[in-house]
């Protein structure tokens, strides 16, 4: 079930739009790009979300489970929401992949 959209930046400038899911969300067998993401509201009602790690995939069936070898550490932060970008272009996801990383600097999981 996808609950809004959430716009994360590259370190080139890029904009990607991204759905957001709850971390259960069953996917379809498609490419893309995720975040493991904290949300959290402020004393506003403003949503934000902290990118824990970002990834891409061929399959995002197969890759987003817990068996994922950042899942367990992404939640130990506050791992609560995915966000997911789909891409069946694997140059494409990896560029995107590449280029998030290089702004949010998150994988240190």
């Amino acid at each position: 079930m996808k609950m809004s959209k959430a716009v994360f930046y590259g370190a080139s400038g890029n904009q990607y739009v991204f759905e957001v899911c709850p971390k259960d969300t069953q996917f379809l067998n498609l490419g893309g790009v995720y975040i493991f993401t904290r949300q959290s509201v402020d004393y506003q009602g403003r949503i934000s979300f902290q990118p824990l790690y970002i990834g891409q995939t061929s399959s995002l069936t197969q890759r987003l489970t817990p068996r994922h070898e950042a899942w367990g550490e992404a939640l130990t932060k506050g791992f609560n929401t995915l966000c997911v970008y789909i891409d069946l272009n694997e140059s494409s996801r990896k560029s995107c992949e590449r280029d998030l990383i290089n702004n949010y600097n998150p994988n240190t999981i």
